[in-house]
Formats: C-alpha cells, structure tokens, sequence
C-alpha cells in the first residue's frame, strides 16, 4: 500500500490544493483515514485552496463517520 512507504510525502497537495488525508475523506475511505493517522508526521491541519481544514472538510461532506474519526484526532 503507498500509505506504508517511508518516503511519501503524506502532506503534498494535489493541484485543487487536497492532500491525501482531503481525497479520503471526501470518498470516506475510513481504512486509508485510519492508515494515515498512524503517521505523526501527518499534517492534519493543513488548509486547502478554499481555506478548510481536515475536519472542515469532513463536515462539508456530510462525512459523519470520518468526522467522529477525525476528532478524535485532531486537538480541537
């Protein structure tokens, strides 16, 4: 799985400005959610094109079960 390489830059942004953690939380792919917040170096913060956040992103789409999981991750 690309997750598990060690030299995969977890925060790059794709060209609308999503990263990786964006992209699976906007398919609700709550496995690759899970994968992702093993990393410490995971940018949980990072903001998009539009200005949101990881969990501001979640909420958007309407995504309730990634947004109980990233929670629980997130310092809010």
């Amino acid at each position: 799985l690309v997750v598990a390489r060690n030299n995969l830059n977890l925060n790059h942004k794709d060209k609308c400005g999503k990263t990786l953690l964006a992209c699976a939380l906007e398919a609700g792919a709550t496995e690759i959610i899970h994968l992702l917040f093993q990393h410490k170096d995971l940018g949980v913060h990072i903001k998009d094109d539009y200005g949101r956040t990881t969990l501001a992103r979640a909420i958007y789409c309407e995504k309730s079960r990634v947004v109980e999981l990233s929670a629980s991750r997130l310092d809010i």
